[in-house]
């Protein structure tokens, strides 16, 4: 399965308004619990139980936040990105910044990870 296939353009946020982890991760929860019926509060705490195991920053400066809860039956992802680097623990230190901060909007976003995926 491709990630094209389980979001869309209404799951991506360009730019998140957020400029610390907390408030990315709050604005990217709000945005995956509407219309699916995730209390927000369980599916940001579920979220922050695996920040705590490990934190989510892959490198590159890409972060991939994530967790497991029963208040949403299906899996959900968002995406997002800022206009500025954000501050987040690591694999290589750097600070959080998209790799698709060229794109201006969630459709954009959408398009240059299709082509991406494109062998």
């Amino acid at each position: 399965m491709r990630l094209s296939e389980l979001l869309t353009p209404a799951r991506i946020r360009v730019p998140l308004h957020a400029a610390d982890k907390a408030g990315v991760l709050r604005e990217l929860v709000d945005l995956a619990a509407a219309g699916n019926g995730g209390p927000c509060d369980e599916v940001l705490g579920a979220i922050l139980e695996r920040e705590k195991q490990f934190p989510t920053g892959i490198g590159y400066g890409v972060a991939v936040p994530h967790g497991k809860t029963p208040v949403l039956g299906a899996l959900v992802i968002v995406a997002g990105t800022t206009l500025a680097p954000v501050p987040y623990e690591t694999i290589d230190g750097e600070p959080v910044r998209g790799k698709l901060l060229n794109a201006r909007t969630p459709e954009e976003f959408y398009r240059v990870l299709c082509e991406a995926e494109v062998p």
